[in-house]
């Protein structure tokens, strides 16, 4: 019964590619793929004259990244120094 069991989903695997080679190797498939799809490039003067790029905006948001970078900098920094002082303390993986 197992062996059924097992060989009926290989009969209907290699039905299924013996169909499909065949397709392929006809040239024929019977797919039809659809025309490539193509996209303009987002103009923002589009937008109409609510869209405007404040630089002050810009600026603050860059310094805050730089900031959360720093700091993210020197916890590991902290990491690496707290491991190589005592490596036998430290619990989980080592900070690099």
């Amino acid at each position: 019964m197992r062996f059924v069991l097992l060989l009926l989903p290989m009969l209907v695997i290699g039905t299924a590619f013996h169909y499909v080679s065949g397709k392929i190797a006809s040239g024929q498939s019977g797919v039809t793929f659809p025309a490539p799809v193509t996209l303009k490039p987002i103009d923002p003067d589009s937008f109409g004259s609510g869209f405007t790029v404040d630089s002050r905006e810009m600026a603050r948001i860059n310094g805050e990244n730089i900031a959360n970078q720093n700091r993210l900098f020197n916890q590991r920094m902290e990491d690496i120094r707290n491991y190589s002082r005592d490596p036998a303390g430290w619990h989980g993986a080592p900070p690099f």
